[in-house]
């Protein structure tokens, strides 16, 4: 996937049509001509629109023919290279990067930043001028950042510690090396040819070959720094020595670096059809440290995942004209969108995960993580949750309040009256109208909007040339073989034709990396890595998985499984339809706990009215409806919003 701004010579197709980018108008507009018409003058806001909601799409080919010098982050998946590559290559982008801020170009000038920047990041030996040349050379002509992965994956001598040799050694090391005695290298060897002494003892079959001193000094070298550190000199030590990582506070430019976090939402939501309390869901917000413009977020009654935090970055990334439009804002701006430098977040294993990792470096995302118990170092996110519980969830009838205390004997639950869909236009109604035009001290007073106005005349704004691949960017992944029925992943087969194409194609045992979606389980992704692009690929079984979560099916096969049933297409069916009643009852049911649980599986959030992907009639319906105004008719207590200033504490 590659990212791109506008500048002249980008071409947009829009059916047979073809609007090439001329110019920038005095007013602000930008003039697009086409071969079949007259030109036409359009925002940027508009372009924008019409490139999200896929009314336009970005021809690849004129980002590489013409001078718009695009960004070609990631031609094929990130994670079909090995971790010690990308490794690498984010250290040299690292590098190419700071040479690039400091704008110098003499040997000795580029060799000083070099040095500096080694030192910053602790690295015993910076790379040599001529190996810089090179790297810069593969980058500057098309910034693509995998022109700077060491391609030597299949080159040199094959790892020696490998399988039961590898397991013998690293028990080896997490015994005797990585704990508070930091005995060295040399008495771990002495450890490692006891323990394969002992194996070939008691396996004199299948004998373990030797390990020299050398190999194993290579392999402790590669093991993850921090992790070493915490082990022998303990957590607060490994801190301290790492923390400079942490420490960019300060920001020059919008989208430099975004800050992302959950919290609880004060306040419980009602189900839209029984209108009986069922979850007090969670919020996952996006955050320009820069501007504090309000990026993206999300609102889902599960505990957020890989899934939801992929969600809120794929808002964040797009923009916003569409959703202002379903909501009956399209009179307002939302300019917030472009992809970021950097993203922190805290240590929720959500951020962890390999399709978080996998999606901020297809994007050339730097993805840094905050210590624990330390907030401070992303208070820019965590202000923003205090500010709209305070200005707009504390509010809304059905509050739960911050705490116990505020909340008193404020009966929460029977005063509620707002669903996620409400609560989801709520949310967006409030950052448009009110906080993004509050002045901030943090900006001087200024407001977030005015601060983003500013920023974007210096600053170029990047955007996903594919709005439709963020979605299996950020996707989980298994590995899984081909067969003839396709591939089978959670007791589901999904097979087409290109799949069995592929199938012929690749070694018999050889296994390919499947995205999946836990929304729906009606189809998947599948790469090819012949060539390097991914296949949709059918359920065979779409009646059984139309309307289906994968939450729901994981129920229905826990149940299968708890009663010995085999799981099989027609046990599947008719465990469906056991769920489907058991959903039914608990949906009515007194007890909070039931009702949560509905909620749960069926995934209920706010990604179909952000993202515009389903159930765009009912939006339409709950929100521009000419008879009932749901806005009024059901929130007629919450007052009007208006700009005000945070409250002081």
């Amino acid at each position: 996937m590659q990212k791109f701004s506008l500048k002249r010579g980008v071409e947009f197709d829009e059916g047979e049509y073809v609007w090439r980018v001329q110019s920038a108008l005095p007013d602000g507009r930008i003039e697009l001509s086409s071969d079949y018409g007259s030109p036409i003058r359009l925002h940027e806001t508009e372009i924008w629109e019409r490139h999200g909601n896929g009314r336009w799409s970005v021809r690849i080919e004129s980002l590489r023919e013409t001078g718009a010098s695009p960004i070609v982050v990631a031609r094929r998946d990130v994670s079909t290279f090995e971790e010690k590559d990308l490794v690498e290559m984010r250290a040299r982008l690292v590098y190419l990067r700071a040479v690039e801020e400091a704008k110098c170009s003499r040997v000795r000038e580029v060799e000083t930043v070099i040095e500096r920047v080694a030192c910053e990041v602790g690295a015993l030996m910076p790379p040599d001028y001529r190996t810089f040349c090179r790297w810069r050379k593969r980058y500057q002509h098309s910034r693509d950042a995998l022109d700077v992965v060491p391609r030597h994956e299949n080159k040199g001598r094959r790892e020696i510690i490998d399988g039961p040799l590898l397991t013998l050694v690293e028990d080896a090391i997490n015994t005797h090396y990585l704990n508070d005695q930091k005995l060295n290298v040399t008495r771990l060897y002495d450890y490692v040819e006891e323990a394969i002494a002992a194996g070939n003892e008691r396996d004199p079959e299948n004998p373990l070959p030797t390990v020299s001193r050398a190999t194993l000094y290579r392999h402790v070298e590669k093991l993850n720094s921090y992790l070493v550190t915490a082990a022998r000199e303990g957590r607060t030590e490994a801190l301290k020595k790492y923390r400079p990582v942490f420490r960019r506070l300060k920001t020059k430019r919008l989208n430099e670096r975004w800050e992302i976090d959950h919290t609880p939402v004060d306040l419980m939501c009602v189900c839209e059809q029984t209108r009986m309390v069922i979850v007090r869901p969670v919020l996952t917000v996006i955050i320009d440290a820069h501007t504090r413009m309000v990026m993206g977020f999300h609102i889902g009654a599960r505990s957020p995942g890989q899934e939801e935090v992929g969600w809120a970055m794929r808002m964040a990334m797009l923009s916003k004209r569409d959703l202002l439009n379903r909501l009956g804002l399209g009179h307002l701006e939302w300019l917030a969108r472009g992809v970021a430098e950097m993203v922190v977040g805290d240590n929720a294993w959500e951020f962890h995960g390999s399709a978080m990792r996998a999606g901020c470096d297809e994007l050339g995302i730097s993805l840094v993580y905050c210590p624990k118990r330390a907030p401070w170092f992303k208070g820019r996110v965590e202000r923003f949750m205090r500010t709209i519980s305070e200005q707009l969830f504390h509010t809304i009838p059905g509050t739960t309040w911050s705490n116990t205390t505020d909340r008193g004997e404020y009966p929460s639950e029977k005063l509620a009256c707002v669903s996620l869909g409400e609560l989801t236009a709520l949310v967006v109604r409030w950052i448009v109208e009110c906080y993004q035009h509050a002045p901030h001290r943090g900006l001087k007073n200024k407001t977030p909007f005015q601060v983003w106005q500013e920023s974007a005349r210096l600053t170029p704004i990047y955007m996903p040339a594919d709005p439709d691949q963020l979605s299996i960017a950020f996707s989980d992944d298994v590995m899984r073989p081909i067969t003839n029925s396709g591939v089978t992943f959670d007791h589901l087969s999904y097979n087409s034709s290109a799949l069995q194409l592929l199938r012929h194609r690749i070694p018999e045992d050889e296994k390919v990396r499947v995205r999946y979606f836990n929304e729906q389980t009606g189809y998947i992704f599948v790469y090819d890595p012949r060539q390097k692009e991914y296949l949709r690929v059918d359920c065979s079984d779409p009646d059984y998985t139309k309307d289906l979560t994968r939450w729901m099916h994981n129920e229905v096969t826990s149940a299968m499984r708890d009663s010995s049933i085999d799981i099989n297409p027609v046990g599947l069916r008719k465990a469906r339809i056991r769920l489907a009643e058991e959903i039914a009852k608990a949906e009515l049911d007194q007890k909070l706990k039931k009702r949560k649980w509905v909620a749960q599986i069926k995934g209920k959030s706010s990604k179909d009215l952000l993202i515009g992907t389903a159930g765009r009639d009912v939006v339409e319906d709950s929100v521009q409806s000419e008879q009932v105004d749901p806005m009024v008719v059901r929130f007629d207590s919450v007052p009007e919003f208006s700009v005000m200033k945070r409250t002081e504490r």
